[in-house]
Order: C-alpha cells, then structure tokens, then sequence
C-alpha cells in the first residue's frame, strides 16, 4: 500500500511541474511577460529540487526533474533560455 502511494505521489508531483510552468501568465500581460513568469516558476522548481535532494528526499526529487524534463517542458525553448544559466547547467 505505501509503495502504491509513493507511486501515486510521484505520478501527481511529475505531473504538476510542467502544469505549474505553463499556467504562470500575467493578466494582461504580453507574452515576454510570460516567459519571464514561466522562468521563474521553473527556477523555483529547481530550487526545490536541490532542497529535496539534501533531504535525501530521491522521490519528489526525482518526480520534480522528471517533470522539469518532460517533452511538454523541453517545448519551452525561449522560457528556458530566460533560466539563469547557473541553475540550468
């Protein structure tokens, strides 16, 4: 059963990062509004990440890069360009 909710977890959480990026919009604004708004949501997530894995917690982590990897997220060109190169590399 917890091996079930651990699935279930991840499942959601790898799910949610990609969903978050894409739903960082300012009403009203243009679309480089966007990409910045987006660029930060995915740094934030990477901050996360890193606090995760010094928690030694490997399931959100894993689950937050899988969700920062996915094909949705790597569509993202110019938000990931707007990522400062130090926490892309």
């Amino acid at each position: 059963n917890s091996i079930v909710n651990l699935t279930n977890h991840w499942n959601i959480l790898s799910r949610w990062v990609p969903s978050a990026v894409l739903t960082a919009k300012k009403d009203g604004g243009g679309e480089h509004d966007n990409i910045k708004l987006r660029a930060k949501a995915i740094k934030k997530f990477i901050k996360i990440a890193v606090e995760l894995r010094l928690l030694n917690n490997w399931n959100s982590f894993f689950a937050i890069m899988i969700g920062l990897g996915s094909s949705t997220m790597s569509c993202l060109k110019e938000t990931w360009k707007s990522v400062p190169s130090k926490y892309v590399t």
